[in-house]
């Protein structure tokens, strides 16, 4: 469907299904890395600590141990989107891959919002879900309450499940979703884990989950898109004295429009 129809859909269900939003050699890539990551977790903090913690499966800091999945936060086939709803000025509020492995119950698995309705109803976040894999029921789809995120307080579970519906789709789909849609991950009853990367997007005046703006080597940021800089949040930092404030407004850590 085109941005109109996407748009609508997502203010009317609260979310839609982006079909092709990445390509078959990303996603490959995408398997490959992940599988990696989700072995150093282990290596470094070790299973029975990453359960306790409920941190299993949930792989923090995607693009800080591996820059492939900078080049997935600026999606041509997702941002425009986005960006209608949230404006120019958004940023990234998180990037998290999640692995759900078989009979394993992952900590996402009860209903819930990613952003609590504040701020009177305004629109502030956004999810991309992308499907690494092939999203069907057997292996623990998202299931989400179509509507749910104009809901004031949260529905009773009989409710949501009532509503709940489960989305299936190819790999390389992109579910793009009000942050505040109720939903929680499916169970995976095959034998294969079931990757996907999330990404949450904000208005830039919200805190982001993780500082990404100090998060790689300064000479690095440098040699990035603006556009990216831009969401990684290197543009809504603020300064620690009147020196750093009194600069130029092309030169200065919290530029104009970001709100």
């Amino acid at each position: 469907m085109d941005n109109e129809a996407a748009l609508e859909r997502l203010r009317s269900d609260g979310f839609v299904l982006v079909e092709d939003a990445v390509d078959a050699a990303a996603l490959s890539i995408a398997r490959r890395k992940l599988d990696e990551l989700h072995r150093l977790d282990v290596e470094e903090f070790g299973t029975d600590a990453l359960l306790a913690m409920g941190e299993f499966g949930t792989l923090r800091f995607p693009m800080v141990r591996d820059r492939f999945f900078l080049s997935l936060i600026d999606l041509p086939s997702t941002m425009p989107l986005v960006e209608r709803v949230l404006g120019p000025s958004c940023i990234l509020h998180l990037q998290n891959g999640i692995v759900m492995f078989p009979s394993r119950r992952h900590q996402q698995s009860s209903f819930h919002q990613d952003f609590r309705p504040w701020l009177n109803g305004a629109d502030v976040s956004l999810n991309v879900f992308l499907f690494v894999d092939a999203f069907a029921a057997e292996n623990g789809a998202t299931i989400v309450a179509p509507g749910s995120h104009r809901d004031e307080q949260r529905p009773s579970d009989a409710d949501l499940e009532r509503t709940a519906v489960q989305l299936s789709g190819a790999a390389g789909t992109a579910l793009v979703f009000d942050s505040r849609l109720w939903h929680r991950g499916g169970t995976n009853s095959t034998s294969e884990p079931r990757r996907a990367l999330n990404m949450q997007y904000t208005r830039a005046f919200i805190r982001q989950q993780v500082d990404y703006a100090r998060c790689l080597p300064e000479g690095e940021y440098e040699v990035l898109p603006e556009r990216v800089q831009q969401l990684l949040g290197r543009f809504v930092r603020l300064p620690k004295s009147s020196a750093e404030f009194r600069v130029p407004a092309e030169q200065r850590l919290h530029r104009s429009g970001q709100f």
